[in-house]
């Protein structure tokens, strides 16, 4: 699936799991999640979700978009589907995303180490410390919509920001401050 991925070409990143608290509602919210991202023009790289319960649902939903075998609409060249990335793998991809659209805790964590529009969808990251890279909305399509503008006005107009969770130079601080107190 992912080898269809062109690189060269504009890509957004997608990640959706299951809600723990609204597992009634999966199957609503993902193919509200899936319509948005079908009206991008730009190449969807779907991240298969967790093993959380209803992760299946979700599975068949984006399978289903990938493969155009359900949705009339939508457009299956510009689709493409992971299980899973290792961790540099991902990172990698992040760097060169156009922006990251879901509901997983990078969209928050890791995407303001690349000053990469993120999209955090309905209530799972609910609570968290967000970045400025970061805009929430509810799993609508419209407002995936409406939040997808926003991100492009961000990334055109400031496109940086400030990480909450670290520069990733937190080791090198721990091992400075140990090396200072053996000296004690």
């Amino acid at each position: 699936m992912c080898s269809k991925l062109n690189l060269n070409e504009p890509f957004v990143i997608a990640c959706f799991n299951p809600v723990t608290k609204e597992l009634k509602d999966t199957e609503k919210q993902i193919k509200s999640f899936c319509v948005a991202l079908d009206k991008l023009n730009e190449q969807i790289l779907f991240v298969l979700p967790n093993c959380d319960p209803c992760n299946n649902i979700i599975r068949m939903v984006v399978q289903s978009y990938d493969d155009a075998g359900r949705y009339s609409d939508c457009k299956p060249h510009l689709w493409h589907y992971v299980e899973n990335l290792d961790h540099l793998a991902y990172l990698s991809l992040l760097q060169y995303a156009e922006m990251l659209v879901g509901n997983s805790s990078s969209g928050i964590i890791e995407s303001a180490s690349f000053n990469l529009p993120s999209i955090s969808v309905g209530s799972r990251q609910e609570g968290r410390i967000k970045p400025d890279n970061v805009f929430s909305c509810p799993c609508e399509t419209e407002a995936i919509l409406t939040a997808i503008d926003r991100v492009r006005e961000w990334n055109a107009l400031v496109g940086k920001c400030d990480n909450p969770y670290g520069d990733g130079r937190s080791s090198e601080r721990i091992v400075k401050i140990l090396e200072e107190l053996k000296e004690l």
